[in-house]
């Protein structure tokens, strides 16, 4: 099972957290700079329609396994869970991480998850690759090139949204706060529900602002914890709550 997406996805879920308030409204996430204004130094953030984009201006991408980079650690701009996890370990395993991954240009067996359509691969520099089907060939590039890698619920890639991704039809009318690592004109970046939708809806709208390639990041109450740097070097958190069994992390270096 995969502890966090049981909005998403069929054959792996555990639990999630409710779509709505004690008050039965729909709760919903903004971007709020509560540091005053950031000019984009480390990360630069667009609010677009529904969608709120996170563009980490980075020399690097890894994938940081088995504990969450420290907001201490300067170096890191953007930091937020990639490849589901299987289950609740109270140690580290590679194969607790859905799909075979690369961190640090070494390339490790993960568990088998039917819904992983896709791969998202870095080798370096401004040169990364998102993949459909059969993926093996970019794990083992990044691995040659020193780069990182995971695997995923693809969603678009190259401008085509992929229909067969897989959510499981109990749950099509549930909502959720959802992500995903996005190409957008050229650039890469990560891309927020701006609040509780569909899951459908939120692919609608990558679509429609343009997204040509766009892989699942997981979501769900503690899975969600991520952090962006501001331009003064303080970390701010996009949620609160921290989940102490998440195995790993798309980081993006400065």
């Amino acid at each position: 099972m995969c502890a966090a997406c049981a909005f998403v996805i069929g054959s792996c879920s555990t639990g999630a957290k409710t779509n709505e308030n004690a008050d039965g409204e729909v709760e919903k996430k903004q971007a709020v700079d509560t540091l005053g204004e950031n000019d984009g130094r480390y990360v630069k953030i667009d609010s677009l329609e529904g969608l709120v984009a996170y563009y980490p201006q980075f020399s690097r991408i890894d994938l940081a396994m088995g504990v969450m980079p420290t907001k201490e650690d300067t170096a890191v701009v953007f930091c937020a869970a990639g490849a589901f996890t299987g289950t609740y370990l109270d140690e580290f395993k590679h194969t607790n991480i859905a799909g075979d991954h690369v961190s640090g240009g070494i390339r490790y067996e993960g568990y088998q998850c039917a819904v992983n359509t896709g791969c998202f691969a870095y080798y370096g520099g401004s040169e990364w690759e998102f993949a459909y089907g059969e993926h093996d060939r970019l794990l083992d590039k990044a691995a040659e090139k020193g780069g990182m890698a995971y695997s995923q619920v693809m969603m678009i890639c190259n401008g085509e949204v992929k229909q067969d991704y897989r959510v499981n039809p109990k749950n099509t009318h549930d909502k959720n706060e959802f992500r995903a690592l996005c190409e957008l004109e050229g650039k890469l970046c990560v891309i927020d529900s701006d609040g509780f939708v569909l899951f459908k809806d939120f692919v609608a709208s990558l679509a429609k602002a343009g997204v040509s390639n766009a892989i699942y990041m997981d979501m769900g109450e503690g899975w969600n914890y991520s952090w962006w740097r501001h331009s003064c070097g303080t970390a701010v958190e996009i949620h609160e709550i921290e989940s102490g069994y998440t195995t790993n992390w798309v980081a993006f270096y400065k």
